[in-house]
């Protein structure tokens, strides 16, 4: 009991890319936990794994059918920790543990002046589009990127992706330092060269209008990320729904990337915008809480407190104020969605190591459409969602379909 009254009300940052529970946090045997957490998974949301995993199972041929495009930020990524105390070369230190210790060092120094080593420990492909379309690229999705991704010729670091999937440049790509903490991430970012992104220079990476029509008819999934850093993604918003053809069999997936920065009148015309996607698409927004909370106030909505078990509520409110198909929200232990077959809402999976959280939101957003395209039942793509992201959590890599089916099968 005491267990399961721990995992209950365990506190974790309110990170979209952090869906996991680890033993170390709550200072308990990692066999019994996992045993456990299996066990409140089936009591708590009547989740069944087998039947679940029947389901993406079956579904494993439809793969080879999907496909998407997927834009439009590409960063490169700076995986870095904070040092507290250095005591040697390399990673011979002790790391600032806590945001709040973070924010406290750096409050000490007002004033007067500090210095704050950052040591990275790993760089990678970053932004939601690049990452969210790697990890649809390793599940078997046929994609094409088209971001931020070099010039005049595609970044080394992205040359990996190149080979597997079809990469339109937009220009030179961003940077970002993600430091982590125990307790969440700060994310320092030099967004300047989105601003290269307009719905015009899309056009001119693929030749002109009528082949980015093409294109964009041809695909099973429409992701637009990252609202937020950038600029001229409420223009493309705009526009991009007249160069679609009605299909309902279709989607476009939307994810705002913490629009914290912007003003709450720019969000709601966004919002406005994506709502009229729904007219020749299958529309499905994409947030964590804290993201929730910025656009029901936005559009005048209750004020979602910060408890998991109002997430069904929640997006359903959402879903119907905005016309949506679905909305879709991860939060710290829990993911729900509103669609128009009802609510659903499923436990995220215990992650016995934390390789790396940077980036394990755009692999929920990857593995969540990537289920609804396959057709599979709505807690079943939220049980693919949250797969993806535990995995990558775990091991610093975007899972295979047949990883995600493994881990599936086994119960997490």
């Amino acid at each position: 009991m005491r267990i399961v009254k721990a995992l209950l009300t365990s506190s974790a940052p309110q990170d979209k890319t952090v869906m996991f529970f680890d033993a170390n946090d709550l200072g308990l045997n990692k066999k019994i936990i996992l045993n456990c957490h299996r066990l409140l998974t089936i009591l708590t949301f009547g989740m069944r794994f087998d039947d679940i995993y029947s389901q993406l199972k079956a579904a494993t041929p439809q793969i080879k059918k999907t496909s998407s495009f997927v834009g439009f930020d590409g960063t490169i990524d700076y995986i870095s920790r904070a040092v507290d105390k250095r005591y040697g070369r390399s990673e011979d230190y002790t790391p600032i543990k806590t945001i709040a210790d973070f924010g406290g060092r750096i409050t000490a120094a007002a004033g007067k002046s500090t210095n704050i080593e950052l040591f990275c420990r790993q760089t990678k492909i970053g932004g939601n589009a690049a990452i969210m379309a790697s990890a649809l690229v390793a599940a078997g999705v046929k994609t094409t990127l088209v971001a931020d991704l070099g010039t005049p010729k595609i970044h080394p670091i992205f040359q990996t992706l190149a080979k597997k999937a079809t990469l339109k440049s937009l220009g030179a790509p961003t940077e970002t330092h993600a430091v982590e903490f125990d307790d969440g991430k700060i994310m320092l970012g030099y967004t300047v060269n989105h601003e290269a992104i307009t719905f015009e220079s899309i056009k001119k990476a693929f030749g002109g209008e009528k082949k980015l029509k093409v294109i964009l008819n041809s695909a099973k999934l429409i992701s637009l990320v990252n609202w937020t850093m950038t600029p001229g993604m409420t223009e493309i918003y705009e526009k991009i729904p007249r160069l679609l053809k009605k299909d309902l069999n279709r989607m476009v997936f939307f994810d705002l990337a913490d629009p914290q920065k912007r003003s709450p009148d720019e969000l709601k015309k966004a919002l406005l915008f994506i709502s009229k996607f729904s007219a020749v698409r299958q529309s499905v927004l994409g947030l964590n809480l804290k993201e929730a909370q910025q656009v029901a106030a936005a559009l005048s909505l209750s004020i979602v407190s910060g408890d998991e078990a109002d997430l069904p509520l929640v997006a359903k409110n959402i879903r119907e104020k905005l016309n949506l198909s679905c909305v879709v929200i991860h939060a710290v232990a829990v993911a729900a969605s509103s669609s128009a077959t009802g609510e659903y809402k499923i436990v995220a999976p215990y992650v016995q190591h934390r390789k790396v959280t940077t980036g394990a939101g755009d692999h929920f957003n990857a593995g969540f459409a990537l289920g609804l395209m396959l057709g599979v039942s709505p807690d079943a793509a939220l049980a693919l969602g949250v797969t993806f992201a535990g995995f990558y959590i775990n091991t610093g890599i975007s899972p295979k379909y047949s990883d995600a089916l493994a881990m599936v099968r086994r119960g997490w």
